[in-house]
């Protein structure tokens, strides 16, 4: 194991080399444009996705979708059964 001339466990070593080396202000002026590119993506996402009220309204409209689609399918059925039963005596009556 390599020791970094460490003090205490708050001090920094003061050897310089990795990873105290002395180009931690380009190393943390990189961690900040990477932060700031981190920022833009999640302002992206933010305005692109869809939150969890999105998510309830889709589903809200989705059931009441399924629902009058329930009704008119019933609906049309009975219709249906109705004019089976009703249509022979009809022609019946017509004399067809």
């Amino acid at each position: 194991m390599k020791n970094h001339n460490l003090k205490n466990d708050d001090q920094v070593a003061s050897g310089g080399g990795p990873p105290y080396d002395n180009n931690m202000e380009a190393r943390v002026a990189k961690i900040e444009s990477e932060l700031m590119a981190i920022k833009i993506d999640l302002a992206v996402i933010k305005a692109n996705g869809a939150t969890k009220a999105d998510i309830a309204e889709l589903r809200a409209d989705t059931k009441t979708a399924l629902s009058e689609a329930k009704t008119t399918i019933i609906l049309w059925v009975v219709s249906a059964i109705f004019l089976a039963q009703l249509l022979p005596t009809l022609l019946k009556s017509l004399g067809l």
